[in-house]
């Protein structure tokens, strides 16, 4: 027989808080994370409610067995979640690490879009070159970047490799935007790959390289 003091709520308390904060911090990923990392996450969350729900039965005094913490039982149906998480989808995967800090860090931009022209994802040169918010994953392109009309235009119907625009502002950079379909495994369309590249200084190169030739002439 045996009771709980004062100091097993309060780390009871300040166990939950951290709980909280992770579960809380794996349904960002969720959110705004790309389709394999939020598969992940969603695993790692029934990993951990699953435990959490057999401590608050003990808690709560309504365990099956009078007194019996269900937590180390439930920790064996999360262990299996957690291998299950390893093995399909590399949970501890270098390589995934690696493409996610290249994306992220890359210069060129670079737009993500499913079949239905929702951003799946967006790194941080493509927000810093078209001046908008990060928050705009999981959103319709067609209204969140309908102030670049031409932009959105090319990536709809591609009509080049390549296409050099402007986005029409004052002082805007010119962009490279270059245009790929995203296929699954079985080849089917679902989405749109969308690279843009700073071409501003070769733009104005080139620019002033005609000038001079029509000054010759």
């Amino acid at each position: 027989n045996y009771g709980h003091g004062t100091w097993f709520w309060v780390t009871v308390v300040y166990n939950y808080v951290l709980l909280t904060l992770g579960i809380g911090a794996l349904i960002y990923s969720i959110i705004y994370l790309p389709k394999h990392h939020s598969s992940q996450a969603k695993f790692l969350i029934l990993g951990a409610i699953t435990p959490i729900i057999g401590n608050i039965l003990y808690l709560l005094g309504l365990s099956p067995i009078q007194g019996l913490d269900l937590t180390p039982f439930c920790l064996t149906i999360t262990a299996a979640v957690y291998t299950l998480t390893v093995f399909r989808y590399r949970l501890f995967d270098i390589r995934h690490v690696a493409r996610t800090a290249i994306i992220e860090n890359m210069g060129d931009g670079m737009l993500i879009l499913d079949e239905n022209y929702r951003v799946v994802d967006i790194n941080p040169s493509a927000v810093q070159l078209l001046g908008i918010s990060k928050s705009i994953v999981g959103k319709d392109m067609l209204s969140t970047l309908k102030s670049h009309p031409e932009l959105v235009a090319n990536i709809i119907n591609p009509t080049k490799e390549h296409v050099t625009l402007s986005l029409g502002a004052n002082n805007s950079p010119f962009l490279d935007l270059q245009v790929s379909p995203v296929n699954d495994s079985q080849g089917n369309p679902t989405g749109k790959l969308v690279v843009l590249r700073d071409v501003t200084e070769r733009h104005l190169m080139e620019k002033r390289a005609f000038e001079v030739a029509i000054e010759q002439t």
